[in-house]
């Protein structure tokens, strides 16, 4: 895997931001540094627009980085990750709200003056948006981070905001709204007996309030519990994802049913103790079955990831499983008329020096997680390292927006978002 970890310093703030010009290929990665169909632009709101595909870029000098994005249903789209290069702190919650062509139309940043993130971002139910992330309280040190609930209003002006934790590090990985409230999914190290991680699960009414925490571990001494993703089931019921990690690569798809008041009903773990199967994002299909997105390896230690897509009844039951390219699968979306699914991540290759990269890929798979298609996004002009997807949606009239991140020039990494029909 080639995702490297951030640099956590400030950056001085540059007035003008830069939008790079990307390609969509379904070519070998090596082919696309020969493309000519090249731009490059100084402006926020320009790149590059080729038939039906935009594909975009931002960023000041410093590091933006996308984790989720949104259709707000006005023909736009709202990304939330952070940003190093302004704000606050250290590292703020993004909110970049753009046009359909891709037009900067507002950016917001929220936190302290540590490391503040979003992580996921849903529709509120009542015309705003909640985004749920992590905050770092000030002076403290890394294992004291606790969720962060933001509501804000469609500009993206905060409507209120929460943060809860306990006396080890809480985060908040998903979102979804229930009936009388929200879900929460994440991981927290507060409640656990050996001092490990545990995956977190906990429901807040529509204000915020918190209504229940829960904590799914196994108990196991240098075994950590972390949950990714949440959808709720046809009985009020929830299915929670994530991993059990056993070792330093080593880890085990992990699912916990809960019934609406979070009690657990069951949990299932699959994959070999000596391999790694993570899941990052699970969506429920139209006859109450549910896929799931992550990745998978038989051999961490001396193989490549490989994307993957795995369908469960509500029992918890494998039905099928599916490995695609060398890689991550981060998000999974039902397709359009709910046909099929899009996968995204980014695939993983060594060139003919050598070197590694990462390339963001979208996988489109029928309703029997076959492979119909994939796409590379590739940058143009400058061959960087990493370039990942970390969310998808897929619009009504069938366009895939996605985004994420790039390496921008060596050091710094910018927001991504790139759509295409």
């Amino acid at each position: 895997m080639y995702e490297i970890a951030m640099k956590k310093c400030k950056h001085l703030l540059q007035l003008s931001l830069v939008a790079s010009v990307f390609v969509f290929s379904g070519c070998n990665p090596d082919d696309l540094k020969n493309n000519q169909n090249k731009g490059n632009s100084n402006s926020a709101n320009s790149g590059s627009t080729q038939g039906s595909e935009i594909v975009r870029s931002y960023g000041y000098a410093g590091n933006e980085l996308g984790f989720d994005l949104l259709n707000t249903g006005d023909g736009g789209y709202l990304m939330t990750g952070y940003t190093e290069a302004i704000g606050a702190g250290m590292r703020d919650m993004y909110l970049f709200k753009i046009n359909a062509d891709g037009d900067q139309m507002w950016a917001k940043t929220f936190g302290d003056i540590d490391n503040d993130e979003g992580h996921h971002i849903i529709k509120s139910g009542d015309g705003a948006y909640m985004v749920v992330g992590s905050t770092r309280l000030p002076y403290t040190t890394a294992f004291s981070d606790e969720v962060y609930l933001i509501k804000v209003d469609t500009n993206g002006n905060e409507i209120w905001n929460k943060k809860y934790g306990g006396t080890g590090s809480d985060i908040g990985n998903s979102i979804i709204k229930v009936d009388d409230g929200y879900v929460i999914v994440g991981s927290s190290t507060s409640y656990d007996t050996y001092g490990t991680t545990d995956m977190l699960l906990m429901k807040v009414s529509k204000n915020g309030d918190t209504s229940w925490p829960q904590i799914f571990a196994f108990g196991e001494r240098n075994v950590n519990e972390s949950g990714n993703d949440v959808v709720a089931t046809d009985d009020n019921g929830l299915i929670a994802v994530g991993n059990k990690n056993t070792g330093l690569l080593e880890n085990q798809l992990y699912i916990v049913k809960t019934d609406s008041n979070g009690n657990k009903l069951w949990e299932k773990t699959v994959g070999s103790t000596t391999g790694s199967t993570i899941g990052y994002s699970i969506v429920k299909t139209a006859n109450n079955e549910f896929v799931i997105a992550g990745s998978k390896n038989s051999d961490p230690w001396n193989k490549a990831d490989h994307l993957m897509l795995m369908k469960i009844n509500t029992s918890g039951t494998v039905l099928w499983e599916k490995i695609y390219d060398k890689g991550v699968a981060y998000d999974v979306s039902p397709g359009q008329n709910g046909d099929g699914f899009v996968l995204v991540g980014y695939t993983s290759y060594i060139d003919s020096r050598g070197a590694g990269y990462s390339r963001p890929i979208v996988v489109e798979v029928n309703s029997h997680g076959e492979k119909i298609s994939s796409r590379i996004i590739d940058k143009d002009m400058i061959i960087n390292p990493v370039e990942v997807a970390k969310a998808v949606t897929v619009t009504n009239d069938g366009s895939i927006a996605m985004t994420g991140y790039h390496e921008s020039n060596g050091s710094d990494f910018n927001l991504l978002f790139a759509k295409y029909r």
